[in-house]
């Protein structure tokens, strides 16, 4: 059987005009990003290589798909507006590009009993803090990320590197049944253990090696919070 991309390449050649199937999708890794629109896996090396030519016609195809979801989210927006959600909770949910409703909403409607939550406005104020962080350091958050416990020296890195592995499992668990409520309310048990790392533990330390490890932790703090939408955004200037 001819693979869907297998067949899209020969149509290339032939100078037929075959628009390739975009499909973003859980996990985060392997991914390709153009202009708004991203391509996942194997798809992405396709995408790639299909958009080396400044007059390709899926270059084209995705542009117009970039346009259609910019529609699409706009259309949420207004629409989630009426309903009386707050802007700051759907566009923290846009900032994930989610393109499917069911999807969208059950995201919106989870950041939003979050956002009601007393450890919200912390931990948005936490996401922020680690956005620009790793930000500024060019860490770019994947969902593939090593940490050396043997490099975990104090004890508020070690506390918060478990229990962000065990909210890594309910992370897991909630995602495939898109159970963002799930996920949100395990995040926000962090709370505390969040603010004691940043009170005791110097992310940006002498050695290399361990100003890497603690990087790669606030990534994977980041990382699980993404998986439902941009916190950050929660956040009050």
């Amino acid at each position: 059987r001819t693979s869907p991309w297998t067949q899209v390449k020969k149509d290339r050649d032939n100078g037929i005009r075959t628009p390739p199937i975009i499909e973003p999708r859980y996990p985060l890794n392997k991914k390709f990003k153009f202009g708004d629109t991203v391509f996942v896996g194997n798809r992405a090396e396709y995408a790639r290589q299909a958009l080396g030519s400044p007059n390709s016609s899926i270059m084209t195809y995705v542009e117009t798909i970039g346009q259609v979801v910019d529609f699409v989210l706009g259309r949420f927006t207004a629409l989630l507006q009426d309903q009386a959600i707050a802007i700051d909770v759907i566009q923290a949910v846009a900032a994930r590009r989610p393109t499917k409703p069911a999807d969208y909403l059950a995201r919106v409607h989870a950041v939003d009993k979050f956002r009601a939550l007393e450890e919200a406005e912390a931990l948005a104020a936490a996401n922020k803090r680690v956005a620009n962080i790793l930000a500024k350091q060019n860490v770019e958050v994947t969902d593939t990320v090593n940490i050396d416990e043997s490099l975990l020296a104090e004890e508020a890195e070690k506390a918060l590197y478990v229990e962000l592995k065990a909210a890594q499992k309910e992370v897991d668990i909630a995602v495939p049944s898109q159970d963002y409520t799930r996920i949100l309310t395990a995040l926000a048990t962090l709370r505390n253990v969040i603010d004691n790392f940043f009170d005791n533990v110097m992310v940006m330390a002498d050695d290399e090696a361990v100003k890497n490890n603690r990087l790669a932790l606030l990534s994977l703090l980041r990382q699980l919070f993404l998986t439902t939408a941009d916190i950050s955004i929660l956040a009050k200037s």
